[in-house]
């Protein structure tokens, strides 16, 4: 699977929950939970990022992947821990000056082609109710780091 078919989320919530098929036969005895064909599925719940698909102004713009957090609703989903791949490096981005890593309220116009899912920023000055807007760093995800990160 080549990286531009993956997706970028955020995990919220890693569970273990057991499931048993349609036709799965219960427990053998009745004060047991789980039954001969149950199977358990470690799972994860996650919240995803959408592309801010924003034309390019430049160089750095075009080797960057700029990403927005969907708001005010999320996009959630569940999937299989085993298709997480890792961690993708993050920063805020300040997009045209904005005081804040949101979505500036003067980019509102493109909100049908470039941030479908979410919302910019109130005209107010003091008006931050935009979507977050974070850019990954392709060098640090290809080239890594030296040594391991705190924490594991």
């Amino acid at each position: 699977m080549s990286l531009e078919d993956a997706w970028h989320a955020r995990p919220q919530l890693f569970f273990k929950c057991i499931l048993r098929p349609q036709n799965g036969r219960p427990p053998k005895n009745p004060s047991w939970t789980r039954g001969p064909d149950d199977l358990e599925a470690t799972l994860v719940f996650f919240s995803t990022f959408e592309e801010l698909k924003l034309p390019a102004t430049g160089p750095m713009d075009r080797a960057t992947t700029k990403l927005y957090e969907p708001s005010p609703t999320p996009i959630l989903y569940v999937a299989p821990c085993e298709l997480m791949l890792g961690r993708v490096p993050l920063y805020p981005c300040f997009l045209q000056g904005n005081a804040t890593p949101t979505i500036p309220h003067k980019l509102q116009h493109l909100k049908a082609s470039a941030f479908q899912y979410g919302i910019a920023d109130a005209a107010a000055v003091d008006g931050r109710r935009g979507s977050n807007v974070y850019e990954v760093n392709p060098w640090l995800w290809q080239f890594g780091r030296g040594r391991p990160r705190l924490g594991g």
